[in-house]
């Protein structure tokens, strides 16, 4: 395999630069914040690159030439960012009290290590070929067959109708087209490159979080809890391999970070910038893997708790264009019609035995199951500091601690939001088809840290809350 330096730095700069462009479109620019910008471009930009090389592989188009689809996305960049100059007014950098020298070094030297932790390890995992492992049988292949069947077509659905010849066909497409979007630069299947743009994610993860936590936490504890969250086991396995959790994870952090700038944005102007950016994280979340829908759920139903239950509307005089919820709900549309047009089915969807629906399944095994699965979350993941450094434990301990002054905090709707999604995840376990025990070996602690960096930033607010001095400096307005 040879890679032209050109191909391989149109990869990743693509992208980028989509992701500029349309973050200009929400009203957003490097000046907004210039640690998180890179990794939102990231993150909104490779959405978008997959999307097109998702319309793309519809067309028939000879998968040999590269170029039109290069010049698709660069078109989309350059259209998404005149459209932003013209219509939206950039948001500037939120202003932020000083603090002493050494703790903002601390916090950059923190932030310098995991980049170079996480360059590293994803080099050090690409010593190895993509064949083996949940992206190899969910991903790589299903891309590979796409890219070997020259797209969408007759010869794709034969050979997906062949058993087990990829697990869990049903799954969201982002992670898939990005392994499909590095053949079609590489000119043919590749065994390595190909993880690239996914482990990308972890670097934008890095930055993303940084800035979310120095936000909500003076620089010592953002640092803190960064090195929390880098340091865990299953952040080292994402960052070396092509799997999603860490990918979902990032879309987590952005949309909790997000929504609490749009709600304290002082402008109608700023609000709608944050509110644009937190319905495109949504779209990010959902076509990423199923667990994004129910983050999502868990997000508005947290919203519509704290509407029914405030005597006070919270999102009063912010804009908030609820047209723009389209966008993840047409994403989801989307997988949903993609899988149906190919026959592609969820095997917690299917009829259960004795036909049996979901929802009877979770009925008639709740008695059994609920013990089994809260045992195995509590020793396994809350009471687990090799999982998640107790990070699950202290939301718990703290959010029952300051129930009352969380519920009149913005930290509200996050914490709903976690507590509907643990929720979520429980209910999941219990209508399963498959063997509990066995499922939640190989699932749970993996999909739970799905959530951990979220909580991380969680903790962040609530130590502000709880005592004044370890919150940020940023004011309450943006």
């Amino acid at each position: 395999m040879s890679v032209s330096l050109a191909d391989l730095l149109s990869l990743f700069l693509f992208p980028i630069l989509l992701g500029a462009g349309l973050l200009r479109a929400c009203g957003l620019t490097m000046a907004t914040d210039r640690l998180a910008f890179l990794g939102w471009c990231w993150v909104i930009g490779a959405t978008g690159a997959a999307l097109v090389t998702f319309a793309w592989l519809w067309t028939g188009a000879s998968l040999d030439r590269v170029l039109p689809l290069q010049l698709a996305v660069v078109a989309l960049a350059g259209a998404s960012y005149a459209f932003g100059r013209r219509k939206t007014s950039a948001v500037p950098a939120a202003p932020v009290k000083s603090f002493a020298t050494w703790e903002h070094g601390l916090f950059g030297a923190v932030v310098a290590v995991s980049l170079a932790l996480t360059v590293t390890r994803a080099l050090l995992g690409s010593l190895e070929p993509l064949w083996e492992g949940d992206d190899a049988a969910f991903w790589s292949m299903k891309a590979k067959i796409i890219y070997a069947s020259g797209g969408f077509n007759e010869e794709f659905a034969e050979v997906m109708a062949i058993p087990q010849i990829v697990y869990h066909k049903d799954y969201p497409l982002l992670n898939t087209l990005l392994h499909v979007w590095t053949f079609l630069h590489a000119g043919e299947i590749t065994h390595v490159l190909n993880r690239l743009p996914t482990q990308m994610f972890g670097v934008a993860f890095v930055l993303i979080l940084a800035a979310a936590l120095r936000r909500v936490a003076r620089p010592a504890v953002a640092a803190a809890l960064l090195l929390c969250v880098m340091s865990l086991p299953e952040t080292v396995h994402q960052n070396r391999t092509a799997y999603v959790d860490l990918s979902v994870a990032v879309c987590l952090v952005m949309a909790f970070d997000a929504w609490n700038r749009w709600s304290r944005s002082d402008s109608d102007a700023t609000a709608g910038a944050w509110w644009r950016l937190f319905c495109l994280t949504l779209a990010c979340l959902v076509w990423l893997k199923h667990e994004g829908l129910f983050y999502v759920t868990a997000m508005l139903a947290a919203w519509a708790v704290s509407r029914l239950a405030s005597k006070r509307r919270l999102d009063a005089a912010r804009p908030a264009d609820k047209r723009l919820l389209l966008l993840p709900a047409g994403v989801l549309l989307l997988t949903w019609s993609f899988n149906a047009w190919f026959g592609f089915q969820s095997y917690v969807l299917q009829t259960q035995p004795g036909n049996a629906g979901l929802m009877s399944s979770f009925v008639r095994q709740l008695p059994e199951r609920l013990p089994v699965i809260t045992s195995y979350f509590a020793e396994h993941i809350v009471l687990n500091p090799e999982h998640s450094n107790l990070l699950p434990l202290g939301f718990l301990i703290v959010s029952a601690g300051i129930v009352t002054r969380i519920w009149r905090s913005d930290l509200r709707l996050p914490t709903l939001a976690l507590v509907f999604a643990f929720g979520a995840y429980l209910a999941v376990f219990v209508a399963t088809p498959a063997e509990i025990t066995s499922h939640l070996r190989t699932a749970a602690e993996r999909v739970s840290y799905q959530l951990v960096p979220a909580i991380a930033l969680w903790l962040g607010a609530a130590g502000g809350l709880l005592f004044s001095p370890l919150g940020s400096a940023s004011p309450d307005s943006e």
